[in-house]
């Protein structure tokens, strides 16, 4: 009896070992890269003021059959709006930790880079070549619907902070933003230490620039605002 119940303990201890071993594995840092189609809208308002002048001799009227220099200037306004959405493939690095609260939960914690170049054709054809940076600080809930030995699935959802940084071609002068990141997907883990996540982004981040010139009699008046649309995704993620 007494070696019944040694052995009942051993194996508990032993099963209770590989818990903590496979829990220690799994609350693990992890990094990985991601790559996706993110898209922007830039909108400009542009509007044009010409000064034009009337009639510059006027009768005096102090002075009948005089007539003195007095000019009248007159000014036109149009204006137009010009909105542009580049697309491009933008790459990324990432680095976190991952925490299971449960079996089926988890939340993860992270870092994220990224380096999105913008493709923009302007108004007469042309094409420029920009960019923007991302910097995001973000946090997921995870929840696993699938389980097995060797292949875990999961849904997610989080929100982040998101610092951009725009280049001085899609603006006057290059620009910082910072606004609210919201990522809704799907994540599988492979043998445990491989992860692969498809979903997509959301940004509130948008940034206002302006311009005038002025050439002769007519002024030229430059509204930019641009604005981060979603961005689609796909990363790989490695679990230490």
């Amino acid at each position: 009896m007494t070696k019944r119940i040694a052995c009942t303990l051993v194996a508990i201890g032993l099963v209770g070992s590989a818990l903590a071993q496979e829990k220690d594995y799994k609350n693990a840092p992890f990094v990985g890269v991601s790559v996706g189609s993110s898209k922007i809208t830039r909108t400009i308002q542009r509007s044009t003021s010409t000064t034009t002048m009337g009639p510059s001799w006027t009768e005096d009227p102090d002075n009948p059959g005089f007539e003195v220099w007095d000019p009248i200037y007159s000014t036109s306004t149009t204006s137009d709006k010009i909105e542009e959405s580049p697309s491009g493939i933008y790459v990324g690095i990432i680095g976190g930790y991952r925490y299971f609260m449960s079996p089926e939960l988890a939340i993860r914690g992270y870092g994220e880079l990224e380096h999105h170049p913008v493709r923009i054709i302007s108004e007469d054809e042309s094409e420029e070549s920009s960019k923007y940076i991302n910097f995001i600080v973000g946090a997921d809930a995870l929840y696993y619907f699938k389980q097995s030995d060797d292949f875990d699935v999961a849904a997610f959802a989080g929100l982040g902070l998101a610092f951009s940084r725009f280049d001085s071609k899609m603006l006057f002068a290059s620009k910082n933003a910072a606004g609210i990141m919201l990522n809704v997907g799907v994540h599988a883990d492979i043998n445990e230490r491989h992860g692969v996540d498809v979903g997509v982004k959301f940004f509130s981040n948008k940034v206002n620039d302006n311009m005038s010139n002025s050439i002769m009699n007519v002024t030229y008046d430059y509204e930019v605002e641009i604005k981060q649309n979603h961005a689609i995704f796909a990363r790989y993620t490695f679990s230490f």
